[in-house]
């Protein structure tokens, strides 16, 4: 590999790490915005519609320390891989839930998926930039959050009123 390659290697690296970090909040953001919508749909109490955005939480509380440990010995580039793979097929199976235990099911699911990402992610940017480079490209990977914030509530609000539909 060229020297020239091997330098846009770890921006290449920010990049898909910061457009994952946006699509994790972007997921919380949607299904945030779309709780009164699901609380119709399956005709949920305060407490259960509660739960289902408390439960998401508890896998992420639950597994983020064993999933950061999974990333520091395993390999950062798979484990974070394979917690994009969990938490997108969780939130497929959000979306086709049915019941409660379903939905609380997949969203606990969603959770431990992206667990390990914050540490991962921040990691393997500390393993490929120099010390100089690592708080910018910290700024870079936190800027997901805040993009998927923003694209999640405003694709969230905009799905349900074009739609009817969570």
């Amino acid at each position: 590999m060229s020297e020239k390659a091997k330098s846009k290697t770890p921006w290449i690296i920010l990049t898909i790490l910061t457009a994952l970090y946006a699509l994790n909040f972007m997921d919380r953001m949607i299904v945030a915005v779309s709780m009164e919508a699901i609380k119709a749909d399956f005709n949920f109490t305060d407490t259960q519609i509660g739960m289902v955005q408390s439960i998401f939480f508890l896998g992420v509380g639950l597994l983020t320390i064993p999933a950061g440990v999974l990333v520091d010995r395993w390999s950062r580039r798979k484990a974070i891989s394979l917690m994009a793979v969990i938490w997108s097929l969780a939130t497929a199976a959000t979306g086709v839930s049915r019941n409660f235990v379903s939905i609380l099911t997949s969203r606990f699911v969603v959770g431990a998926g992206e667990a390990g990402f914050h540490p991962g992610g921040f990691a393997w940017i500390a393993d490929i930039f120099p010390k100089e480079k690592r708080a910018t490209a910290g700024g870079i990977f936190q800027m997901g959050v805040i993009v998927g914030c923003i694209v999640g509530m405003v694709a969230g609000g905009w799905l349900i009123t074009k739609t009817g539909d969570w």
